[in-house]
């Protein structure tokens, strides 16, 4: 037997309305009553709008005049209705406008959405425009099991005829105004609200979603992210809000779905008001979705033949996509673009613009079997001219574990993020996650990162299992700490259908690859090379400029072959960033040259800065303080925070005899008072 539903959405229930609702929801009865002679309903749909402005006397006359009585006559109880929020369950007196503006300014991203939900206040602040709906179906649902999902979304599995139905409700109505249409394409469902509830059903033959706003209405990176989950799922949706009853089939690359738009069932008295009445066919995987149109001279609802001919639209039961379920590779590439905005020298001189990719940000690195002076000592020695390189992303391809080695001012980081980006885009199937390697102590430090790294992209993993497959980049291993490098390996031991790519440092490669060999993990190792050839430095000045200029590639490279300077990505984009500023400079020595650069990130172009630190070591130390800055969330710090800071960078080196305080004077000394 089919499983039926009834699905109604947008009462707008109002005392001013009162007769003229009630005119239409004794009409809808007599309807239902009609089919249920053909078969009994197993589930009641309403899909948003229950009030007209979100005040709690409408919900209880929405609950007395339709609610209950629907119930009544279909025998079903609470557990049986899926009630979601729309905009006309919005309580506008209750917005803070002050907020509500600084929400809107902030939530523009799939990143700021994933943090904002997770983020208790932020969530409790949002809903309070919905606390009186909320209060309302807290009572309606007393002694009900749903599992409940940030903003107000929930679940529940049901069994009807012998067929396990999975219910989703989602909230598309926490960042409603209820301004009407100057909501169009400005609203949030958010994708980790969707891919969590369609998760725990995924498993159901039938997984229902309701939600009372259509795709259109939802912000465009939201409207392609949902949409995405939904087909993934091979959901059956059902939405309102547009008064409109159309029921439709998508199909796209990414799966497919079915949509049910409800019509409204009261908009006025003469309005072609509609509902629906779904019968899901499981045994034959179809659906019939029969629209019900009012009509106003006869004061009934019949066949809607003006939403299909008889009134009846057959659409394929919509499946789960096959195949292993992805993560979009849109959403790994913005994280790792804002990686590289955060740590390359490159990024801090490019136009603010959006970049897709990290290609957009960089030169493509070079990879080697072994470290580049060697391989060219050799080649030299054979009387040969080119190196042979080594296919990075092959080596990820074809092993599970690959470390990456490169001196500590080579780009590591940057060659991760690119490794990273193309392999997930040729192997979508695992999820790309960028971690640094933690020296914090505790069991679950590596499961926590990766569920931090996880959520960044969008992928909600349940942590109550294994952790899925995915590719897994580790930054910055370091060997200096065996019990971390222990704790690292131990992880990669235990999930052996999962990829690694370790990044570290050369005088740490040694260690690392005998903890690895030791566990028998088949590490291999992976170099990384310098920047060699004059097409590469003009790439990387096209890159920071936005426009070719092959004159200052030309300077630059005199400058390189002039002083012997390292061709590193971080000091050449340096050198490059100087010259471009205007100094007309034939001998600099690497100090120089990231002096003369960070004058020129705080203003100060005329200071020469003479140190006791040579570049390699204050360049590091500069990375260093960046990142604590970085996580700790903080624009500026006590001296005495600062120095201790510095301490704990010299103490990892071994160094006990480096003043942190006459170090951060030298700094403050070149830099100025800031």
């Amino acid at each position: 037997m089919p499983v039926r539903l009834l699905h109604v959405s947008d009462l707008h229930a109002d005392p001013r309305s009162a007769f003229d609702q009630r005119v239409l929801v004794d009409g809808l009865l007599q309807d239902v009553k009609r089919s249920l002679a053909d078969a009994p309903f197993d589930l009641i749909v309403f899909s948003g709008d229950l009030a007209s402005t979100g005040k709690a006397g409408e919900f209880e006359a929405g609950r007395r005049n339709l609610l209950d009585r629907l119930t009544e006559a279909t025998g079903l109880g609470p557990d049986r209705v899926v009630l979601v929020p729309g905009n006309h369950d919005v309580d506008r007196d209750e917005i803070d406008r002050v907020y509500e503006d600084g929400l809107r300014l902030r939530l523009t991203s799939h990143e700021a959405i994933v943090a904002a939900l997770d983020d208790d206040r932020q969530v409790s602040q949002a809903l309070a425009r919905l606390a009186a709906w909320t209060q309302f179906t807290d009572s309606y649902y007393a002694g009900v099991q749903r599992q409940a999902i940030a903003p107000g979304g929930w679940t529940m599995r049901l069994e009807i005829s012998g067929v396990e139905v999975g219910i989703a409700a989602l909230n598309s109505a926490w960042r409603s105004t209820g301004v009407g249409e100057e909501e169009r394409g400005r609203l949030l469902v958010g994708e980790v609200q969707a891919r969590t509830v369609l998760d725990r059903i995924a498993d159901c033959p039938v997984r229902l979603v309701a939600v009372h706003h259509p795709f259109e209405w939802l912000a465009d990176f939201d409207r392609k992210e949902v949409r995405r989950e939904f087909e993934r799922a091979g959901a059956m949706v059902m939405t309102g809000h547009e008064h409109e009853a159309d029921p439709v089939h998508l199909v796209s690359g990414l799966g497919n779905s079915n949509h049910d738009r409800a019509g409204c069932l009261y908009f006025g008295i003469g309005y072609p008001n509609a509902y629906s009445v779904i019968d899901i066919d499981v045994p034959n995987a179809k659906t019939l979705v029969n629209v019900r149109t009012w009509q106003a001279k006869r004061r009934e609802f019949d066949t809607g033949v003006d939403a299909a001919k008889g009134g009846v639209v057959e659409l394929p039961l919509p499946r789960r996509s096959d195949g292993q379920l992805t993560v979009p590779h849109g959403n790994v590439a913005a994280v790792l673009v804002e990686l590289i905005r955060r740590t390359s020298v490159v990024a801090d001189h490019l136009p603010d613009q959006r970049c897709s990719s990290v290609s957009e940000l960089l030169v493509p690195p070079r990879f080697y079997p072994a470290p580049f002076p060697e391989l060219a000592a050799a080649t030299m020695q054979r009387g040969e001219m080119q190196v042979d390189q080594a296919d990075g992303l092959a080596m990820l391809a074809q092993n599970r574990v690959v470390v990456l080695v490169g001196e500590r001012e080579a780009g590591g980081t940057a060659a991760m993020a690119w490794l990273l980006e193309h392999r997930h885009e040729a192997d979508p199937t695992r999820p790309a996650l960028y971690i640094r390697f933690d020296l914090r102590q505790g069991k679950r430090v590596i499961d926590d990162d990766l569920s931090a790294a996880a959520a960044r992209i969008g992928w909600q993993p349940d942590r109550s299992v294994e952790l899925p497959p995915a590719m897994v980049g580790v930054d910055d291993v370091d060997a200096g700490s065996e019990k971390a490098l222990g704790r690292l390996v131990r992880h990669i031991a235990d999930h052996p259908n999962s990829r690694y790519l370790l990044g570290c440092h050369s005088d740490s490669s040694r260690k690392v690859m005998e903890a690895l060999t030791e566990a028998d993990v088949g590490p291999m190792r992976l170099f990384l090379g310098p920047l060699n050839r004059p097409s590469e430095v003009r790439q990387l000045v096209r890159k920071m400029l936005r426009a070719p200029s092959k004159a200052l590639a030309d300077k630059v490279l005199s400058v390189l072959n002039a002083n012997r300077l390292p061709r590193t990505p971080f000091l050449m984009a340096a050198l490059a960033a100087v010259l471009y500023a205007g100094p007309d400079i034939q001998t600099l020595d690497p100090t120089a040259v990231i002096d003369r650069y960070i004058d020129l990130l705080l203003g100060r172009t005329d200071m020469v800065y003479v140190g006791r630190f040579d570049y390699r070591k204050r360049e590091h130390l500069l990375e260093h303080l960046a990142g604590q800055f970085t996580t700790r969330g903080v624009e500026s710090v006590l001296r005495r925070d600062a120095e201790a800071w510095i301490d704990a960078y010299l103490e990892s080196l071994g160094d006990r005899k480096t003043s942190p305080h006459r170090l951060l004077e030298e700094f403050s000394s070149s830099a100025g008072a800031s």
